[in-house]
């Protein structure tokens, strides 16, 4: 079976292979770092999402991941994310005093 793509855009199923690419790399990358133990139960993490995210049984014609991106409701979640990001001090942006 092809992947479902509409003419308003792709899929909800083509952001989360997008993403899970992002972390099942970084995250094969990092193992090369950690004793065998430590890498070989990252690795079969990184092979469980991968097959969560690329696996073709979950389709479902009319389910979440076959329906288009819904960009509205992704850019509220990008700028949510954002924000807290900011107010959390993820990007240092604020620096308390010395003797705070």
């Amino acid at each position: 079976m092809t992947s479902t793509s509409t003419a308003s855009g792709p899929a909800n199923r083509h952001l989360i292979m997008a993403v899970s690419c992002l972390f099942i790399l970084s995250s094969g990358l990092f193992a090369v770092y950690f004793r065998p133990a430590g890498a070989i139960t990252l690795l079969v993490g990184c092979l469980g999402v991968g097959w969560t995210a690329f696996n073709d049984d979950s389709r479902k014609p009319d389910g979440f991941l076959a329906r288009p991106i819904d960009w509205r409701l992704l850019g509220i979640a990008v700028l949510a994310a954002l924000i807290l990001f900011v107010i959390g001090g993820e990007g240092h942006f604020f620096y308390a005093n010395a003797d705070w």
